[in-house]
């Protein structure tokens, strides 16, 4: 499915939380070969962190949803995931992630939430026109890969989607 993203030597695989940057970049890097590397390898909200691995890093792809405000800022190919916003606040509120969206909302001037909606409007307006290589995902769009777990076998997962609640 995305075979041919594979000479991008750096992937960021970004948007809101809850959007599906995990389970796609995972897809990503399966099919292209990169090594995946996600959020809390380098510490979602470590910016400097983020900045020296895609500098020092080669054939990757860098899962960043919360480095979504910056994803502009740096020479790398961006994959923005797309989800109805209705959807992504549903999973917000199953995994009780509300107590994030202030840190969110604090990198953007004058935003209220939901931090997704603001999100998508920066890149829409901002970011997008900024980037020379990107591609939107839609969320859906994923489920003919062979990684996609089906909405009923995952109820019971952790906030990772990769786990099952123990």
């Amino acid at each position: 499915m995305f075979e041919y993203l594979s000479h991008h030597s750096v992937i960021l695989v970004s948007g809101p939380q809850r959007s599906g940057t995990t389970i796609a970049a995972k897809m990503i890097a399966a099919d292209t070969g990169h090594r995946y590397i996600d959020e809390d390898d380098y510490g979602p909200h470590n910016k400097a962190a983020w900045f020296n691995l895609i500098t020092d890093s080669k054939n990757v792809v860098i899962q960043c949803p919360a480095m979504c405000r910056y994803v502009h800022c740096v020479r790398a190919f961006v994959v923005m995931m797309l989800r109805p916003l209705a959807d992504i606040i549903a999973s917000q509120e199953r995994i009780g992630w509300g107590a994030n969206e202030a840190i969110e909302l604090a990198r953007y001037e004058n935003a209220s939430p939901p931090i997704a909606a603001v999100k998508y409007d920066f890149w829409r307006n901002h970011q997008r026109p900024a980037i020379d290589t990107w591609l939107e995902v839609e969320y859906e769009s994923l489920r003919g890969h062979p990684l996609w777990i089906d909405k009923r076998e995952r109820a019971e997962f952790t906030a990772r989607q990769t786990e099952r609640i123990a």
